[in-house]
């Protein structure tokens, strides 16, 4: 179990290389605020958001810039959610009937 920022993550799997965690913050439009526990493993990804009252854990995809990552919503709509950041910027939103909707921009917090 490794934790960090008051998030613990369990990492189990044979012959795993040593997770890294990486905490981020991030300063989005309306006053939100998003906490971002980006993990790494041999060659895979996962980044756990905190927003607005909810954790979304969501896998690395391929994307043509920056790092997106896609998952389930967890307000159980049948909805994916996404997080794509590239640098200092960031967007997050909904995928619906494939199309992604952004919902919020974000800068990374100084």
């Amino acid at each position: 179990m490794i934790c960090r920022a008051a998030l613990c993550v369990i990492v189990a799997g044979p012959a795993l290389a040593e997770p890294q965690l990486k905490v981020t913050a991030w300063d989005c439009e309306g006053d939100r605020r998003v906490e971002a526990v980006l993990v790494t493993a041999d060659e895979s990804a996962v980044v756990v958001l905190s927003a607005n009252g909810f954790l979304f854990a969501l896998s690395q995809v391929p994307a043509a810039s920056g790092t997106k990552f896609v998952g389930p919503s967890p307000d159980g709509d049948g909805t994916d959610s996404f997080w794509w950041d590239k640098g200092d910027t960031a967007l997050f939103g909904n995928i619906r009937e494939g199309a992604e909707v952004p919902i919020v921009h974000c800068n990374a917090a100084e």
